[in-house]
């Protein structure tokens, strides 16, 4: 008698549901025989007396081949291809749905209960542990550079689409960063950021801005980033939309990298939400027509602007949040290497790029943070210098002081005088207000002015008048 038939025969066992037991009839090497699993459950299928009890058949069967693994209430995680993706429902359904054939309309849902109540993975559980990230031949430790198997056990979420080799630089794409970013220090600073996209940790809590006119390399360089990570493992929403709308979270979920090539200066309406995503703080995610869930964001976040985006509120915590980079050399159109991205983005060159990133990585472990970061202060003068004409106004005529106010009035007059010598449209007086509201320790009350009282900017001081 075949192996096959005395499976089938060896099942006269029953569950409490009345269905034969998979583990008395599956193979034991059913990893390496699923098609032959499968042939054996449309059998056991056939011979089955209800749908709960085909059913109970088709979870037994899932659970045991152990690659599709419930994690919430409507969401499964599949091992597939070295990694674990989030479209697990959708690989169980195209499993399903031949060996069930028509009894899939009835079972497919009694088997998702199934699965659900055979017990929920956390979430949090998924994930390589941190200074490990997966490679295409293999898993990469961060800290020792040494490259072994990618294992199931891992649980990895996401791998690069890129070979380590030792040996691999990257000599064209150094030389476009040098052009760039003729800084030491801000090359530096990117190098690290890459690095630290490559881990789960978001230990330093700090996303990345790219600041700089048009044609300056910031495209170009989000661009070999994105390579770099692969496209399937980035997602692409603004900040603003993180910020401001409640399905924005969850569009992180299982995307380690966040790249938006062109911030616009729609406000930002809460910053606290920046904080937290920065600092990996857990949070709800939600999607339409789903359940909410908890999300840890570890993604990390590039942007890129030609001017900063609005902000409802500042403080230095939300400054705090960020590494800004200038990128100040512009080329003409007429000298524009129009091949560049892909010069930049070859098998080699990304080989290279990867070892480029480890060594910014361990840099910045060692430095335990940043190259030449900036206090928030700092930070936020830079986006001031670079927002709109309200941002300007502010960062070249007030001064924060804590024992001085300015009329309301006096201000936007100021202000409107700024604007018509920069030959730019003024905002109105709400606006105006609303921005220097939300600046840190700036309030509107009332003082006596000349025996009457009147509507005062509290905690600034005009200068350059």
């Amino acid at each position: 008698m075949s192996e096959s038939q005395n499976a089938i025969e060896s099942t006269d066992s029953k569950n409490k549901t009345g269905a034969a037991s998979t583990s008395e009839w599956l193979p034991e090497h059913f990893r390496e025989s699923q098609e032959k699993s499968a042939a054996l459950l449309q059998h056991k299928m056939q011979e089955a007396e209800n749908d709960r009890n085909r059913a109970y058949l088709a979870s037994e069967w899932i659970n045991q081949t152990g690659d599709i693994v419930p994690v919430s209430d409507d969401t499964f995680f599949a091992y597939k291809d070295g990694i674990y993706t989030t479209d697990g429902e959708q690989i169980l359904r195209e499993r399903l749905r031949p060996v069930l054939q028509e009894h899939y309309p009835s079972v497919m849902p009694k088997t998702k209960d199934q699965l659900l109540g055979s017990g929920i993975t956390n979430r949090d559980r998924f994930g390589l542990a941190d200074g490990k990230v997966a490679v295409k031949n293999g898993l990469l430790d961060l800290n020792h550079v040494t490259l072994r198997d990618l294992q199931p056990e891992d649980r990895a979420l996401w791998q690069l689409p890129v070979k380590y080799d030792e040996s691999a630089e990257c000599p064209r794409f150094e030389r476009f960063l040098q052009e760039a970013v003729p800084q030491r220090e801000e090359r530096e600073k990117l190098q690290e950021y890459v690095g630290y996209a490559l881990c789960s940790s978001t230990k330093y809590e700090k996303m990345l801005l790219l600041l700089g006119s048009t044609d300056t390399g910031k495209t170009v360089f989000l661009d070999t980033i994105e390579h770099l990570i692969g496209s399937d493992n980035t997602a692409s929403v603004s900040i603003q939309y993180l910020s401001n709308e409640k399905w924005g979270v969850a569009e992180l979920e299982g995307k380690p990298v966040n790249i938006d090539h062109d911030l616009n200066q729609t406000v930002i309406k809460y910053p606290g939400t920046v904080k937290k995503l920065a600092s990996g703080n857990p949070m709800k995610a939600e999607r339409k027509k789903q359940q909410p869930f908890k999300l840890t964001p570890t993604s990390k976040h590039f942007f890129s602007a030609n001017q900063t985006p609005e902000r409802n509120a500042e403080d230095a915590a939300f400054y705090n949040r960020w590494l800004t980079v200038m990128f100040t050399q512009q080329v003409p159109v007429h000298e524009q290497d129009t091949n560049l991205v892909e010069q930049l983005t070859t098998d080699k060159e990304l080989s290279g790029i990867l070892n480029w990133a480890v060594r910014g990585y361990q840099r910045l472990q060692a430095q335990n943070g940043f190259t030449a970061a900036r206090t928030p202060e700092e930070t936020q003068t830079i986006w001031q210098e670079n927002g709109d004409s309200i941002d300007q106004f502010i960062a070249e005529h007030v001064e924060f002081d804590a024992a001085s106010d300015e009329i309301k009035l006096d201000v936007y007059e100021t202000y409107v005088e700024y604007c018509q010598q920069a030959n730019e449209p003024a905002k109105g007086k709400r606006e105006v207000t609303s921005r220097l509201k939300g600046l840190d320790g700036v309030m509107v009350t009332q003082r006596r002015r000349d025996g009457s009282r009147t509507r005062v900017f509290a905690g600034i001081r005009l200068t350059n008048r």
